[in-house]
């Protein structure tokens, strides 16, 4: 899916979190060199992901007009 997305549909900057079954964990599985990195999210949000903005608005969630968030 990762793929796709950059591939096809051009995006640059592409980071795909599975959440644990759970629901409360996440990880980075894709692009796949940032495993175990604290990517786009802290390390909090990837071991509780109820703090992850996204998953409790079901919004799209972009920074880029609010870099220091």
């Amino acid at each position: 899916m990762g793929k796709v997305f950059v591939d096809e549909l051009g995006l640059k900057d592409v980071v795909i979190y599975e959440v644990f079954n759970n629901k409360k964990g996440m990880k980075i599985v894709y692009p796949e060199e940032l495993v175990g990195i604290e990517a786009n999210c802290s390390m909090d949000i990837q071991l509780d992901s109820d703090l992850c903005r996204a998953k409790r608005t079901g919004h799209e969630v972009s920074s880029l007009e609010y870099p220091e968030i």
